[in-house]
């Protein structure tokens, strides 16, 4: 569909205009003679007073009722024939009122809702995606291509909270875990069964000792009684069992002697004196291995959160693809919209022009109308390029450019469109 024919009446600083459209129209003029009121009325015909971010009451002429365009499109054989009336509030009423009559002669039943979907971002303004934020330029062409990643990107967006918080306690764990490297595994001591042990060992030193002292004394009686033995044969018989007797002790105490040996008492007391060192190695030991599981455990669910987030920037990633924009068109987080793998914004005037016309043909195509504001940037060479594009590609195309001296399709001056002579031409 493309603009037939618009009639404006008492809109903004427009009486009364009245024109046909062609596929190339240069709308000339100086600021403020009326160029971006023909744009302004034919969008807002289609979209209705949501179009304007302005105050609605500046639609309609001072002292006048209403404000009223009527508008033709056309295309494949039907016309839909679309009359936006804006009626100034009356004495007592907060706010005026919009009415739509629409007249389709394929004999379908159209409403606002229907026109709404004529509508894209590079309908009114191509170049106005250049001018965005790279966030901003991938949302427009995810809106126009009907790319819903809203879920997934909120999904992704807790994943990522999820893992930050994973991360900060895996980075906690990474710490208290490196505070244990030197420590090596050693089993706690008991100071008490230690104590005991020594306390055993030292009773058995006591009783060797004993015996020893016991031996001595034995020595000392036989010896003694073999002194007496000359002097006290006659006692042989009676001493000889009792000397039987003490050789027999005798020799039982030396094997248990010869048997017995000494405790070493340096090392455990040594290590009762390390005792509070062994147990603090051994219980850092244990901290460390508490730590070192948490901390596997810790990065295993971070992995877990990473894969999950990827995936769902993949999944993400396969919406944006599984839609119908063309292969040559991605997006980058940082550059935006990319055209071959060309940031949108580094594009010539014509080259942005031409993507968009692209675009606009596929995710739009029933309205094959494109608006330039800027048009006073765009030298001959441009322009020339430009319209190229719109012929090859059947559009119709709105441009405004500031001045008078080049003389367009249409120009204006204060609401009135002037012929080429510069003469008020009544539309």
């Amino acid at each position: 569909m493309k603009v037939k024919n618009i009639k404006i009446t008492d809109l903004r600083n427009i009486e009364l205009f009245e024109d046909s459209l062609g596929n190339w129209n240069v709308i000339t003029g100086k600021n403020g003679s009326g160029k971006s009121t023909i744009i302004d009325a034919i969008f807002w015909a289609i979209k209705g007073k949501t179009y304007f971010n302005s105050d609605p009451f500046r639609l309609v002429q001072h002292d006048k009722e209403k404000a009223v365009v009527n508008l033709v499109l056309e295309g494949k054989g039907r016309e839909i024939i679309i009359n936006r009336t804006f009626t100034q509030p009356t004495e007592g009423e907060a706010k005026g009122y919009d009415t739509l009559r629409i007249v389709d002669t394929s004999g379908e039943k159209l409403g606002q809702k229907e026109l709404n979907t004529f509508f894209s971002s590079f309908t009114i303004d191509p170049l106005e995606m250049g001018r965005q934020k790279p966030k901003d330029q991938i949302e427009i062409i995810k809106e126009v291509a009907g790319i819903d990643t809203t879920a997934v990107e909120e999904e992704a967006r807790k994943i990522y909270e999820d893992r930050t918080i994973e991360n900060r306690e895996l980075s906690r764990l990474k710490g208290v875990v490196s505070e244990y490297a030197g420590v090596e595994e050693v089993k706690e001591v008991s100071v008490s069964d230690l104590i005991a042990e020594r306390d055993q060992k030292q009773k058995e030193n006591n009783e060797l000792y004993d015996l020893e002292v016991e031996v001595s004394t034995k020595k000392g009686e036989i010896q003694d009684a073999n002194d007496k033995i000359d002097e006290l044969k006659e006692e042989i018989k009676r001493l000889e069992g009792k000397n039987f007797q003490a050789e027999k002790d005798l020799k039982d105490m030396e094997t248990k002697l010869e048997k017995g040996e000494k405790h070493n008492l340096e090392e455990i007391t040594e290590k009762i004196n390390k005792s509070e060192e062994i147990n603090e190695n051994a219980r850092k030991y244990k901290l460390k291995k508490e730590n070192l599981e948490k901390y596997n455990k810790q990065e295993e669910l971070c992995t877990g959160l990473d894969t999950k987030y990827k995936d769902k920037l993949a999944e993400r990633e396969a919406l944006i693809k599984d839609s119908n924009l063309p292969d040559y068109i991605d997006f980058d987080k940082n550059a935006g919209v990319l055209v071959n793998n060309v940031p949108f914004t580094q594009l010539n005037t014509a080259e942005q022009i031409k993507v968009s016309i692209q675009l606009g043909s596929i995710l739009t195509p029933e309205l094959k109308v494109l608006h330039i504001k800027d048009g006073s940037l765009l030298d001959e060479d441009t322009l020339k390029e430009v319209q190229e594009i719109v012929e090859k590609h059947d559009y119709q195309i709105l441009i405004e450019r500031v001045g008078e001296e080049e003389i367009g399709t249409i120009t204006m001056r204060e609401g009135v469109k002037i012929t080429n002579e510069g003469k008020a031409k009544q539309s």
